[in-house]
């Protein structure tokens, strides 16, 4: 009699403390805890995941839920994923904007390690943002299929919505038909740098707002699980927004850590726990709240331990309502959201047949054996920094002659005048200056994302992310886009330029300083990702 009553008071008390729409987590012992990550309705049937803590795994509780504030009889024992029986989907959600071709490898490495770890039958479908959000390819079940997809993205759009792609694919996934006691989870990869459209660009109050909607939705959607890997640094309020999914959040700095990222995210699906309850109710016009009461079998030790516990999900909804309501919107509006098939024209700009330059530029054999593209986890080092110095403006300055951006002029002088202190805000804004230009439009429309990497010897901005619009200089002077400490090298020593959609290094000294691959060059050379540029004791690559 005492312990039902005292089941009964801690129940009320509990519900009474339960804020509305925020997951509880119920603390098991030090480090671990009973947390719900995703729940949905179908059919008559409140599909749940949760996350049990190995204590609870030998006696797990038995579940049962109040919906609508009307409890059900009826209780449920969980079961693993790993079981084998729950139907497991994946969108992978992908930016597609400039600034990512230095990270392609890494998010092949990411998929690649994500799917071979998976225990269960597995169906994931890529999708793509920049200005707006794209389905490349649906329902794929092999590695090598995603990959494919993956191999063939351009990674050329000159906007980068972050926020707009993760609510538009909570749309997508809405309006798409779910098998029973399917786990959905939404993965974003991204640099974690917006560049809105419509003239917002990186305007800190636009990108706030539209991270906000984006957190809303993840709120109002407990049934997908987002995850996100973020390849850069993120922008503060994009990151914070989207990193508040029930899932995993990932940083990652290199190829290596992107394969750990993806097999932690699938070793994370399989650690969870189904429920499947009756749940006869009607939705009507929107969500309903589920709550999920906990309770040991009597007589074993973790009843006394925990007795009754309480978990609560933000509103869950009936999923074939919410998708009639979604296509019924979408023929008010704009229509069926476009899916593009693999591999149509999307080959990666600089990969084409190589064309001769005009005469008088024609290039000596090039030396050497093309690298791929494919670099190691050490040669994969994330970029961590823009470069300070503008490539496209060094390729007009003459060495020594300052540069400064338009409208910073007074600025500028001012931080001639004030010291290194005030340098160093000037040089800040020219990084963010950069940022903006490079997804913004300024370069041209095929401009080539260049990543550094640094083999031998110091440079100055080193590991930077250049953008091959206007040729990048390559010497000592500061007017330079890489700026080498070398005593052999002169201020301008060497130029890398685009002719004819092709990459081309050249040397701009009288006697030639600069070998590619081992073997002194004195013409323009044909430049390929990964090829060995060395000056005196500087040895880089460039991959792209």
């Amino acid at each position: 009699m005492y312990r039902n009553l005292y089941r009964k008071i801690t129940a009320f008390l509990l519900a009474a403390l339960l804020p509305v729409c925020v997951p509880v987590s119920a603390k098991a012992e030090e480090g671990q805890e009973a947390r719900a990550v995703s729940a949905w309705c179908m059919d008559g049937v409140l599909h749940s995941f949760f996350q049990m803590p190995d204590a609870w795994k030998d006696t797990l509780p038995e579940v049962s839920a109040v919906l609508n504030g009307t409890a059900r009889e009826k209780e449920a024992q969980p079961e693993a994923v790993s079981a084998g029986d729950t139907p497991v989907s994946y969108l992978l959600l992908v930016d597609d904007s400039t600034s990512m071709p230095a990270y392609r490898q890494w998010v092949l490495s990411f998929a690649d390690a994500l799917l071979k770890e998976e225990r269960q039958e597995t169906r994931v479908t890529v999708a793509s943002f920049g200005a707006g959000f794209q389905v490349l390819k649906e329902d794929l079940t092999s590695v090598s299929g995603v990959k494919s997809v993956l191999s063939a993205m351009k990674y050329s759009q000159r906007a980068s919505d972050i926020s707009g792609g993760v609510t538009e694919a909570f749309s997508y996934l809405a309006s798409k038909e779910r098998e029973s006691g399917e786990l959905s989870s939404l993965i974003l990869l991204t640099d974690g740098e917006p560049y809105l459209t419509g003239g917002d660009g990186n305007d800190e109050s636009a990108v706030a707002l539209a991270a906000e909607k984006a957190g809303k939705a993840i709120e109002e959607t407990p049934e997908v699980i987002v995850h996100t890997v973020g390849l850069a640094e993120w922008e503060t309020s994009t990151g914070e927004a989207l990193r508040a999914g029930r899932g995993l959040h990932r940083d990652v700095r290199s190829q290596s850590a992107a394969a750990k990222a993806g097999r932690e995210i699938a070793a994370y699906t399989d650690s969870l726990y189904r429920i499947d309850i009756p749940a006869e109710w009607s939705l009507g016009e929107g969500r309903g709240k589920a709550e999920y009461t906990l309770s040991f079998p009597e007589n074993s030790e973790l009843e006394e331990a925990y007795g009754l516990m309480i978990l609560t999900l933000p509103e869950v909804g009936d999923v074939k309502e919410i998708a009639e309501s979604r296509r019924a919107a979408e023929e008010e509006g704009s229509g069926a959201i476009p899916i593009e098939e693999a591999g149509s024209g999307t080959e990666a700009a600089g990969e084409t047949e190589p064309e001769e330059p005009a005469a008088g530029e024609e290039p000596e054999e090039d030396s050497g054996e093309e690298q791929a593209q494919e670099a190691d986890g050490e040669a994969g080092a994330a970029p961590t920094e823009e470069t300070e110095e503008s490539s496209g403006e060094a390729a007009e300055m003459p060495s020594g002659e300052e540069t400064s951006a338009p409208g910073f002029l007074p600025g500028l002088a001012a931080a001639l005048i004030a010291g290194a202190a005030v340098a160093a805000v000037i040089a800040a804004l020219v990084r963010s200056q950069r940022r903006g230009a490079r997804k913004g439009g300024t370069p041209g429309e095929d401009a080539i994302a260049m990543r550094l990497e640094i083999l031998e010897g110091t440079c100055r901005n080193p590991d930077g992310t250049f953008l091959l619009d206007e040729p990048i200089l390559i010497g000592s002077a500061p007017s330079c886009g890489l700026i080498i400490e070398e005593p052999q090298a002169a201020p301008q020593n060497s130029r890398i330029f685009r002719k004819d959609g092709l990459i081309y290094i050249e040397d701009l000294k009288q006697e030639s300083s600069t070998f590619l691959n081992g073997m002194k060059i004195h013409a323009p050379n044909r430049l390929r990702s990964g090829d060995e540029i060395a000056i005196g004791g500087v040895r880089v690559r460039f991959w792209f």
